[in-house]
């Protein structure tokens, strides 16, 4: 349920798009609401610790929704409630059909949407083109089309994260055959390519994080070091074509390579990081629950 294409009507209460997504939310809190009811299997996988402390996120989510300020109060307990849906719609789906079944559903899903997200960005750019203006005179094209760049990145992302989690299950003794391994390597192609097109390095970043969690006791030894060593030269020497295939200066070359708008304000503020979080803070002086 990830498609949420960048209009200015996407918030309205008429858009179809929106009302559809809401229904899906709301079917998702029936299966799980009736999952919690009618399956022991469920509530002892709430009982879990990552149960627990999911449950603990999604009520402090809930709770603080409660207090949230006028502007945006509504959205904020939307915001609430569906992830306490989808998160007890899981769970109810973890306990009744199986870890695998849900991990295979969900690269399917995520396949299919990065396929038509790819579709819509080459077939018919003025839909799956979203231009964003860093400056008064420049543009940078990214994927768009299905949602904003940044969300169809972190679809992505998450994807990924996935696929490294059920790899890692498989070098534990599961057995993989030649057509699985192709599948797998045309997946993390189309990852990959989607990751670099959305331009998302918010999501990118997270995904590293996530990653290193992930593989955390695997970065020991010599396998880790030369895991680490390679990607610091891959994106050493990234940087380093990118520098020396311009005719800029090495400043300028280096600053373009790693930003939208070829100015190093966008690294200073991180990408207007700075200014959304002194925003943030601001509002939760005058609000704090």
């Amino acid at each position: 349920n990830p498609i949420q294409p960048v209009t200015d009507s996407r918030v309205s209460s008429t858009n179809p798009m929106l009302l559809f997504r809401l229904s899906i939310a709301a079917m998702a809190w029936v299966v799980g609401i009736w999952g919690v009811v009618q399956s022991r299997d469920v509530r002892e996988l709430l009982k879990s610790p990552p149960g627990l402390a999911t449950a603990c996120l999604a009520g402090l989510f809930l709770i603080t929704s409660a207090f949230a300020i006028q502007e945006t109060a509504l959205i904020s307990r939307a915001a609430a409630l569906i992830f306490v849906g989808y998160f007890l719609f899981i769970t109810t789906a973890l306990a009744t059909v199986g870890l695998g079944t849900v991990v295979r559903s969900f690269l399917v899903g995520s396949t299919c949407y990065l396929l038509v997200a790819w579709i819509a960005y080459l077939l018919f750019p003025s839909f799956g083109q979203f231009y964003e203006y860093t400056d008064a005179t420049t543009t940078v094209t990214r994927m768009g089309g299905l949602a904003h760049p940044n969300a169809i990145a972190a679809e992505a992302s998450v994807a990924l994260i996935v696929c490294f989690a059920v790899m890692r299950d498989r070098r534990q003794g599961h057995s993989i055959d030649q057509w699985s391994k192709l599948g797998w390597a045309l997946l993390m192609i189309l990852i990959f390519a989607t990751l670099y097109a959305t331009m998302s390095r918010t999501a990118v970043l997270a995904a590293i994080a996530a990653l290193v969690m992930l593989m955390f006791d695997k970065l020991y030894g010599r396998r880790g070091m030369l895991i680490l060593v390679g990607a610091v030269t891959l994106g050493l020497g990234s940087l380093s074509i990118t520098m020396l295939t311009t005719t800029e200066s090495v400043s300028d070359s280096a600053v373009a390579a790693v930003t939208k708008s070829n100015n190093v304000e966008e690294l200073t503020s991180l990408t207007g990081g700075t200014d959304i979080w002194a925003e943030a803070i601001s509002l939760i002086l005058e609000r704090p629950l």
